[in-house]
């Protein structure tokens, strides 16, 4: 099952600061990311918006440029460039990624100098990701997460570097 987590940070770099430690979780195992995104919103109030792509859509445009491949032999680069943009799109089609006014009216709460971070995450180890967010000072604004580990996730957000 896929848990939602949207964190605030107190300074613009830590979401993304926050997002690279949770990669390092993944690739060592402990989460799968589903999608994430992160907004920053600098001292003149200009907000970026970083969204990555899900795994659904990865995974379609890989399965659409295969496919692409296997029709090349009558339509050399159009059918794999073709089929690999089709197989994202569709795979975009069915994800459960970050809703789009969520982060549009999380972006406008947001205070200058400060960042939020959204991840969409599946089998996740509980204990490494408190671990990947411990010391950054920041708030949970939203979740699925179970009350017990709101809590864990919460003390770690207040802990000092």
């Amino acid at each position: 099952m896929s848990e939602l987590v949207v964190i605030s940070f107190e300074a613009e770099a830590d979401a993304g600061s926050a997002l690279e430690r949770l990669r390092g979780v993944e690739k060592a195992g402990q989460l799968r990311l589903e999608d994430t995104a992160v907004i920053a919103k600098d001292q003149s109030g200009n907000v970026r918006v970083k969204n990555e792509w899900s795994s659904g859509a990865e995974a379609g445009a890989v399965m659409g440029g295969a496919l692409g491949l296997l029709t090349s032999f009558m339509f050399p680069v159009v059918g794999t460039v073709a089929g690999a943009a089709a197989g994202g799109w569709v795979g975009s089609k069915f994800r459960e990624g970050v809703d789009g006014k969520f982060v549009k009216d999380v972006s406008a709460s947001l205070e200058p100098n400060t960042s939020a971070l959204f991840v969409i995450m599946r089998d996740w180890n509980p204990a490494a990701i408190t671990g990947a967010v411990s010391g950054q000072r920041g708030e949970i604004l939203h979740t699925t997460l179970s009350p017990s580990l709101v809590e864990s996730l919460e003390q770690a957000l207040k802990r000092p570097n």
